[in-house]
């Protein structure tokens, strides 16, 4: 629930002030493809996203629904986009990888 009260707080912050400044023509959102969590089969943005096994790709699920709603609220075009993870040593997705594989 904290990360989801950041989000929403990082939102009020930093984009409500500026739209009253400066008309806004389109939003764009960056999420990520966390969103979809950990599918058997390749995705699309046709495909079923849940938010996942992680709290990270749970609020960018929120933040797209955010996006989408305050979309619709003042009929603004919006546009999400989902780009693949930049993964190192210690991701949490590395080493779901490696227990995978140790299992096979």
């Amino acid at each position: 629930m904290r990360t989801v009260k950041r989000i929403l707080l990082g939102f009020v912050i930093c984009f409500m002030p500026s739209f009253k400044v400066t008309p806004l023509f389109r939003l764009v959102h960056v999420s990520t493809v966390d969103v979809y969590g950990f599918h058997e089969s390749p995705c699309n943005e046709l495909s079923d996203a849940s938010g996942g096994e992680f709290g990270y790709g749970r609020s960018k699920l929120i933040g797209e629904d955010l996006v989408r709603q305050w979309g619709k609220e003042h009929s603004m075009p919006f546009t999400i986009v989902r780009p693949c993870n930049v993964i190192g040593p210690g991701s949490q997705f590395i080493q779901r990888i490696g227990q995978s594989l140790n299992r096979v």
